[in-house]
């Protein structure tokens, strides 16, 4: 839009100029009128100065009217700030000063033009700056559409954000660069709110991003700053004790942990609501976690992990199967990751999975129950494929939620997991999964047979966000996924 306003701006004052000059040629060669000979009287200049008069006053009229009805219209609708950025561009202030100074200037005109006396600088750079203020209007007007456009919202408030964090002091004081950074953040966060409240998708998931990307810019300014910089003031945290902001000083998370926040707000506003919101906020905060590992901060990734548990919750709490689907996705893909770097954190998060788990049960959403043991069992699957020193403690707990939970889910999740670590020579666990598996009624083991048999397609056969069917087992596997739970089945026959 801005290009396609530059050009047509570019094409009007080039156009214009040649017809312009060419008709006035043309007249004066078809006269033969000096030109040098030409001058305005002061009847002449005092009419052309009334008729520019009136001229700009409707251009401005029409300018102002414009501004006065789209600026505070848009800002309603992301955010109120917009006004404050809407006035601070440089282009808007030169486009607005000019037309109101044109208007001035057209007064003045007026005023000056008495009889016996033709000022002719005044009378060419009235009649030069009218037709100018008509030629700028319409780029003017494409300018303003473009700088309305939600993705140029997005942006100019993301780099108001990001524009503050560069202008940290790294030194102090610090006192205002808070109070402006958190405002910042909260006006982009504003943004996704009202976008998911309206449940515009496009500006919503552009307004999540634009959330991540301030925080990869605040980790590169984050080096530089000083302890006092993260002793942020409680005013900054509304309702937060007084402990848990002695945590935020104790972890220098503060900025995560706002920025964060905005997420989860939009998060919970998206439930239920806006799937693929749901989706972009649980991929983020899994992004988070990992560029936080990769550069050995402890305390973000600990912060990241605590809104994913905090998703799950409250995924649990408004009974939104999709929502828990995708975060324990995100969540799973996190914990494999961090199985070479922080295996300790991948241990607490097998807990955090039978936790979530029972309460699963307990809400009543035995599928949310039965997703969580197939997701803590890749987990576990891919700890002892790496040989990780992780691997038993995260088996144990994975035990503990099998025998809290009963279904064919479960029983293809042990089943799976037991071929697997059998191939890879794992006798003492294979024998508690076989324990676990004696347990299951033998209609579960019908059903996980039978769903394993007819499941030849990697490919779920509805679109979900996962795609990959949870049934599916790899051909050189599915032989030892059946044989385990077909010798659990003679058993019982023999049994009886």
């Amino acid at each position: 839009m801005q290009r396609l306003a530059i050009r047509i701006l570019g094409g009007l004052v080039l156009s214009l100029a040649v017809v312009f000059v060419a008709e006035t040629l043309w007249e004066l060669w078809r006269h033969g009128i000096d030109p040098m000979a030409l001058e305005y009287d002061p009847p002449t200049a005092r009419a052309l100065a009334s008729t520019v008069s009136r001229a700009i006053n409707n251009l401005l009229a029409m300018v102002l009217a414009f501004v006065a009805i789209a600026i505070p219209i848009t800002a309603n609708m992301y955010t109120p700030k917009l006004v404050e950025i809407f006035f601070q561009d440089r282009i808007n202030q030169i486009c607005l000063l000019y037309f109101a100074a044109m208007g001035a200037h057209a007064i003045y005109c007026q005023t000056i033009f008495v009889n016996g006396w033709t000022p002719s600088l005044h009378v060419y750079v009235l009649s030069f700056s009218g037709i100018l203020g008509f030629v700028v209007v319409i780029p003017y007007y494409i300018y303003v559409v473009d700088f309305l456009n939600p993705s140029t919202i997005i942006r100019r408030v993301r780099e108001r954000v990001t524009d503050e964090i560069q202008r940290i002091p790294a030194e102090g004081p610090y006192s205002d660069a808070r109070r402006r950074l958190d405002d910042r953040i909260l006006q982009l966060g504003n943004v996704v709110l009202r976008a998911v409240d309206r449940s515009d998708r496009d500006v919503a998931l552009e307004a999540i991003r634009a959330l991540d990307e301030t925080l990869v810019a605040y980790a590169k300014t984050k080096k530089r700053l000083n302890e006092a910089w993260f002793r942020v003031e409680r005013e900054r945290f509304p309702g937060r004790s007084a402990e848990a902001i002695a945590l935020l000083h104790e972890e220098r998370t503060w900025v995560e942990h706002k920025t964060l926040l905005q997420l989860y707000l939009a998060y919970e506003a998206a439930l239920a609501k806006m799937p693929d919101a749901v989706s972009a906020i649980s991929l983020i905060n899994g992004r988070v976690g990992l560029r936080a590992s990769a550069v050995g901060n402890h305390a973000v990734l600990v912060l990241s992990i605590r809104f994913f548990n905090t998703f799950v919750r409250a995924a649990i709490a408004k009974r939104d199967a999709h929502a828990v689907f995708d975060v324990l996705h995100e969540y799973r893909l996190l914990a494999i990751d961090l199985l070479a770097t922080r295996s300790s954190r991948v241990i607490d998060i097998g807990r955090y999975f039978r936790y979530y788990a029972g309460l699963a049960r307990g809400a009543d959403l035995g599928f949310i129950q039965e997703l969580a043991a197939a997701d803590f069992a890749a987990v576990v699957r891919a700890a002892y494929e790496r040989d990780n020193t992780a691997a038993p403690r995260l088996f144990d707990e994975f035990s503990s939620l099998c025998e809290e939970g009963s279904g064919p889910r479960f029983v293809k999740s042990q089943a799976m997991l037991h071929a697997a670590l059998e191939s890879l020579g794992h006798e003492n666990e294979c024998a508690r999964l076989r324990r676990l598996l004696a347990t299951a009624s033998a209609h579960d083991l019908q059903v996980a047979t039978r769903d394993i048999e007819s499941t030849t397609d990697a490919m779920f056969w509805e679109v979900t966000d996962r795609q990959v069917n949870l049934d599916y087992v790899v051909p050189e596997e599915r032989e030892n996924v059946l044989r385990v739970l077909d010798e659990e089945l003679q058993r019982r026959s023999e049994d009886i």
